[in-house]
């Protein structure tokens, strides 16, 4: 029983917990979006494909912050939630 409200616990929350906030320079793209804006389009991109819970993704977050900030207005910089994706 413990266990079974422990991975409902895990599952609510990683759908709350995304590396990128509102603020961001960094664009959150979903697969409703991601062909019309990065593919579709003539803007240039840099995209970032994580999982919230991957340490390495976590430590990426502050030079993919600086990328945005750096290349805003030349380069556009994006990140894709891959478990959004496969639970999509």
């Amino acid at each position: 029983m413990t266990k079974h409200i422990l991975i409902t616990l895990l599952f609510s929350l990683s759908n709350v917990f995304a590396l990128y906030g509102p603020s961001s320079g960094v664009v959150e793209l979903t697969p409703s979006d991601f062909e019309d804006r990065v593919t579709g389009g003539d803007s240039i991109w840099i995209v970032e494909f994580f999982a919230p819970w991957c340490g390495h993704c976590q430590q990426l977050v502050p030079e993919y912050e600086k990328a945005a900030t750096s290349l805003r207005g030349i380069i556009n910089v994006g990140a894709v939630d891959c478990d959004q994706v496969r639970a999509g």
